[in-house]
C-alpha cells in the first residue's frame, strides 16, 4: 500500500500548479506518482515511476568527466560557500516585509 501526500502551494499569480498529490512507497520511501493540479483541481500533468531499482550497481566510469578542450573551468567553491554562510547568518531574522505584515 502506498502512502499519499497532498501539497497545496501558496497562492501566486505566477504559479501554474495550485496543488500536488504525491504517492510514496511505504517500504522504501521513494516517490511513485506525482500529480499536479491547477485551479478547480483540474489535473495539469502527472508523473509515474514504474520500474524503480534500488541501489543498482553502477560502473564507476560513468562518473568520470573529461573537460572538453577549449573550455575554461571556473572554480566557484569559495563563492558558493560565501553565499551559504550569508544565508545561514540571515536565517531566522525577520525581513522588513515580515515586520510590516506582523509576521
Amino acid at each position: 500500500m502506498r502512502q499519499r501526500l497532498r501539497l497545496v502551494f501558496a497562492q501566486s499569480n505566477d504559479a501554474v500548479a495550485r496543488s500536488a498529490k504525491r504517492w510514496i512507497h511505504p517500504e522504501d520511501g521513494l516517490l511513485r506518482i506525482a500529480r499536479y493540479y491547477g485551479t478547480g483541481e483540474k489535473e495539469l500533468f502527472s508523473q509515474e515511476y514504474l520500474e524503480v531499482v534500488l541501489n543498482p550497481k553502477l560502473d564507476p566510469q560513468i562518473f568520470d568527466f573529461v573537460v572538453p578542450s577549449g573550455v575554461h573551468v571556473m572554480d566557484m567553491t569559495d563563492d558558493v560557500i560565501e553565499i551559504l554562510n550569508s544565508a545561514k547568518e540571515t536565517k531566522g531574522k525577520e525581513s522588513g516585509a515580515d515586520k510590516a505584515q506582523g509576521n
